[in-house]
């Protein structure tokens, strides 16, 4: 937010942090095969070294890539049991809206 919006920053201050948890996936079809997903991640990487992209990540506020099992999505299933035992069911709303069902 400091490079697009600082003057909405004024007076704001950080109170705490919350847990690091993976990005936005980027996914591909269920049946692709593993070399297909290889090659995918292979272009990923190249395209977050490639110094002629530099501006497009900085935009994009891309500062990296690494390849991880789905299993590090758990993380946020973690985190949302943790906010509903805070009573933020909140979430669980908005999921099902996302989803496509009703809250």
């Amino acid at each position: 937010m400091k490079l697009h919006a600082a003057d909405e920053l004024n007076g704001l201050r950080i109170l705490c942090r919350s847990e690091s948890v993976p990005a936005l996936p980027y996914a591909t079809r269920t049946s692709a095969s593993p070399d297909l997903v290889q090659r995918l991640r292979d272009s990923l990487q190249q395209a977050v070294e490639d110094p002629g992209a530099k501006t497009v990540r900085e935009t994009l506020l891309i500062d990296g890539f690494k390849a991880i099992d789905d299993d590090a999505y758990l993380a946020l299933v973690g985190m949302r049991e943790k906010a509903w035992s805070f009573g933020y069911r909140e979430l669980d709303k908005i999921s099902k809206l996302t989803q496509g069902g009703d809250a």
